[in-house]
């Protein structure tokens, strides 16, 4: 399958710090060694967008979960202690709902 949108992969590349030609061909082609030859294929339109997802969720999974880190680093108590007035722990709460996006409707309240 081929790249609909040659903009936003030269933005992807940019944002993850790798060439667009490797992030290209990573996402276009199947590289597999069968006999320590190299077999190279070009995936269905569906496989390739199987594998465009997979990366998204690879990617959000690893910001959420820098995200969630940097907060527990800079919100523990062993990092407030002289900051925090009587000895309080404040927290912050994090909700991460997966799933809304296959609604019609796409409210907090669901």
């Amino acid at each position: 399958s081929d790249i609909s949108s040659l903009d936003e992969m030269e933005k992807l590349s940019s944002l993850v710090g790798i060439s667009k030609e490797k992030l290209t061909t990573a996402l276009t082609l199947r590289i597999n060694k069968i006999r320590g030859e190299e077999v190279i294929s070009k995936p269905n339109a569906k496989d390739a967008k199987d594998g465009c997802d997979a990366l998204a969720k690879t990617i959000y999974s690893c910001i959420f979960g820098h995200l969630v880190k940097q907060i527990n680093d800079h919100t523990s108590v062993e990092s407030q202690e002289d900051y925090l007035p009587c000895g309080s722990i404040g927290t912050i709460s994090l909700l991460d709902i997966f799933g809304f996006e296959r609604f019609e409707t796409n409210r907090f309240e669901q």
